[in-house]
């Protein structure tokens, strides 16, 4: 495909991996001309968001969770930062910790921030940590199987999935084989699910909550 390649990466969904994330270094027309079908490759995850994982051929700017600290650059039409990357950080106001957060901040303020998206020309943050941050790693409790992975209850009322791609390095057929019903086990967020904007995580369901899905990675 011209304009990029599919990868099998394992997970409940492919990898997309567009002919601009190639190499940095250079301008690719096409990625027929630099990929062939059964090419090992090694990526970077950029984003979790389903039908497709973001994958680069390079390590991003930046990464989601990742914290940062930048100057305020524009205040005028949203919050623009200078987070020292090859382009802008953006904070929007429905990322901000508090309703008016914007208008306490002037040009020269020095902000901590968290990473959010990453995009072709711009960095998205927001102003709090994420509980469950991809690379956060803890505790949790298998809560049910499915045929592809379990789900796990993890602190805070949040549900995690594990799928089966990610319970071992060898090739698990059932989620039976490596976990059972009120196990513990050690996990890591790789990625997520989202189902609406807002914090990226599944809340158990109730009021005004929101649905989200962590993707788990078991940890030996």
């Amino acid at each position: 495909w011209p304009q990029g390649a599919y990868l099998d990466l394992g997970l409940d969904v492919p990898g997309l991996l567009h002919v601009s994330k190639l190499d940095p270094a250079k301008a690719i027309k096409s990625a027929e001309d630099e990929l062939a079908v059964g090419d090992d490759l090694k990526v970077w995850l950029v984003r979790y968001d389903k039908p497709q994982v973001e994958v680069w051929r390079f390590p991003p700017a930046a990464t989601h969770g990742q914290q940062l600290t930048g100057k305020v650059t524009d205040v005028t039409d949203g919050v623009y930062l200078d987070l020292g990357l090859d382009r802008r950080g953006v904070l929007p106001k429905r990322q901000m910790k508090r309703p008016g957060e914007k208008d306490k901040l002037s040009v020269g303020d020095e902000v901590t921030v968290w990473v959010t998206d990453v995009r072709q020309t711009e960095v998205e943050v927001r102003s709090w940590k994420g509980d469950f941050d991809v690379g956060f790693e803890t505790q949790g409790t298998v809560a049910s199987l499915n045929k592809k992975g379990a789900f796990v209850k993890l602190p805070g009322k949040v549900k995690g999935y594990l799928p089966c791609s990610q319970m071992a390095v060898e090739r698990v057929e059932k989620p039976v084989d490596k976990v059972q019903i009120g196990e513990e086990v050690t996990v890591k967020v790789i990625g997520m699910d989202r189902k609406a904007i807002g914090r990226p995580y599944e809340i158990e369901k109730g009021e005004g909550q929101k649905s989200f899905k962590i993707i788990c990675l078991a940890l030996a």
